[in-house]
Parts: C-alpha cells; structure tokens; sequence
C-alpha cells in the first residue's frame, strides 16, 4: 500500500510479469510505468489493484492486462492513449478526464508491424471469449470516453448516459447523412465499422461542456433504433 507517494518511472518499465494486490491512494505517477511488448505474451498482468485520487503524467499507456482492479478519480494531464490493453473486471468509478481506448499499433505501418497487430488481435479475441464483463463504468464521470477497442456488450454501462451499439444494427441505418445526430461520434462510428468489433459503448461525457446535448443525441440515436433501447 502506498500513500502520498509521487513514482518516477520513465526510466523503470515493467515488464513480463503478475504485478498483484497493489493500493495507491493518492500518489503521482511521472509516466504509465509498462513496456512496450512485442508481443501479447510479453504483456504485464496487474491484478486486484487500487487506484484511488491518483495523478497520471504523460499521454499513453502501452499494452497491458488488467484483472480484478478499481480506478477511482483518475487526474490525467491531456488526453489518455490506451493502447492494445484487455481487461477482466475492471471497474471505473468517479471523475475522469479524456480517455482513448484503442489498439496496441494505431494505423498503418510496415508489413511486419501489420503482422504483429494481427497477433495481439488474436489473442486480444480468444482472451475475451472466457471473459463476461471487461469494464465496469457505470459510476464513471469522463469528460470524453473513446471505446475503440472492448468490446461493447462487456462493458457494464449507465443505460442514459453510456449506449450499446451493435455493429449489424448501425449497418441498418444510414448514418453518414449530414443531419444525423452524431455530435462527436462519427469519427467513431467510421472506426468502429473499419475495426472487427461486434460491438461498441459511446458515452456522453458528464464533465463535459456539450454533455447535454450528447445526451439529447443518445436519445435520438436510441429512438432511431442504431443504440440498443435497453
């Protein structure tokens, strides 16, 4: 357990390993303390940590696995890159800034990189097959949430604020006409066909300034029949 603590780890990654039953409430952590993995094996396991009123310096964190754990009240200095991370009964709960949850490579890149975004999205898919829920963000409060890689319908969600889309659902609609009600979410929604998920959560930020009208267009896109009516 650890308290009022601040962690210098630019120059100490964690690697290969179980890394289980930590607390940190409140502390400062100068960078995500993970290498970067070359491959899903070499990927850090944390298990049934704490984060309590923690602040977060520096704008990615690289692929890791993250089981039994709780975040609550996470500072972040700009928007949060999540790359290539799977989750096992994570919850998410308080205040939150801008989060991006997305896969280990973003984009294009040379024919052995392509390679290796193809592994870890193999074994990012048979790890979710025995889970039954990924993330927990019910009680969350972000001021902007991109899911962009868990799946949808592992996520436990706040059904007014947080909408389940399925992908043969949007593929229904035509929602690329210009007065469709997407407010931030086209980008997403383009990605969201492009990636191989079955499924996606989009959230109305509640810290954000726009949020109402956010939740006016979930209650559009609901009644249209693209977000699940819950």
């Amino acid at each position: 357990m650890y308290r009022q603590q601040n962690f210098d780890v630019d120059g100490a990654k964690l690697g290969p390993g179980v890394y289980a039953d930590y607390e940190f409430d409140p502390c400062t952590f100068s960078w995500p303390p993970f290498a970067f993995p070359r491959h899903p094996r070499d990927r850090p396991v944390v298990r049934r940590a704490t984060l309590i009123n923690c602040d977060l310096h520096g704008q990615r964190v690289n692929a890791f696995i993250a089981e039994e754990c709780l975040i609550e009240n996470l500072k972040t200095q700009a928007l949060l890159w999540i790359h290539g991370a799977i989750f096992n009964h994570v919850v998410l709960r308080g205040a939150f800034g801008r989060l991006m949850f997305t896969e280990w490579f973003v984009g294009g890149g040379d024919e052995e990189t392509e390679k290796r975004k193809a592994i870890f999205a193999r074994a990012d898919e048979a790890y979710y097959e025995h889970v039954d829920w990924a993330l927990d963000i019910r009680e969350a409060e972000f001021h902007e949430c991109e899911f962009r890689y868990v799946p949808g319908h592992l996520v436990r969600r706040d059904p007014e604020t947080q909408g389940l889309i399925w992908r043969d659902k949007l593929l229904q609609h035509d929602w690329n006409r210009a007065d469709f009600p997407l407010s931030g979410w086209g980008v997403d929604l383009d990605l969201f066909i492009e990636s191989k998920l079955s499924s996606v959560v989009i959230v109305a930020g509640k810290r954000h300034p726009k949020f109402k009208r956010q939740l006016e267009e979930l209650k559009e896109l609901r009644e249209l029949g693209v977000v699940e009516p819950d």
